[in-house]
């Protein structure tokens, strides 16, 4: 394992997956929760027939739950971070999809950052962005827990508390994310029309 001072790769790691999958999860219960806003959502991307609207709908935030408690929890690697690759690159193609259609102002369903983000080019910025992450953390170092899986059949083992600080630092930026979007939606001016 490479190290600079104290952090590791296995730090690195464990991060990523912990960061990704509490977005996903907390990104699919949201949208559980608020089903109804997220089929119109889907339908308002016209990307499938009507017919497949609400079944996607249905089963996209379950698969987005399923692959986030899998990411943080390293249950069979790599596919977890694949899968979320895959979905991060799918989110991206639908939005990008949309502005070469030249439709803008519908929302981009990405509920843990507020339901009144339009559509904009940083959306696909930042999906490509977090696919190309997920997609960098399947290969060589697979993480279980707080055990770390080489491709050579090695282990690494991180220690409890070095294991508990990395995920609150995995969550405190994700929180931070949340915030600032927060703030930003709230001292954007309101559209009166």
């Amino acid at each position: 394992m490479q190290s600079v001072g104290v952090l590791t790769d296995a730090h690195v790691l464990l991060g990523i997956r912990i960061f990704l999958g509490v977005l996903l999860a907390v990104t699919g219960i949201l949208k559980l929760l608020g089903l109804r806003q997220f089929v119109q959502i889907v339908a308002d991307y016209r990307l499938l027939p009507k017919v497949m609207v609400r079944p996607v709908a249905g089963v996209l935030p379950r698969l987005e739950v399923l692959v986030g408690v899998t990411m943080m929890f390293g249950f069979v690697p790599p596919w977890p971070s694949a899968a979320a690759a895959c979905l991060f690159a799918l989110f991206g193609a639908a939005i990008m999809t949309n502005l070469l259609r030249g439709r803008r102002e519908i929302s981009c369903g990405c509920l843990l950052f507020g339901t009144e983000s339009r559509l904009k080019w940083t959306l696909v910025f930042r999906n490509a962005s977090l696919a190309a992450v997920a997609l960098a953390s399947t290969g060589g170092v697979f993480l279980r827990s707080n055990v770390l899986y080489s491709t050579a059949g090695a282990t690494v083992r991180l220690p409890i508390w070095d294991t508990v600080a990395t995920a609150l630092v995995s969550l405190g930026v994700l929180a931070g994310c949340w915030m600032m979007s927060a703030i930003r939606d709230t001292l954007r001016p309101t559209r009166h029309g």
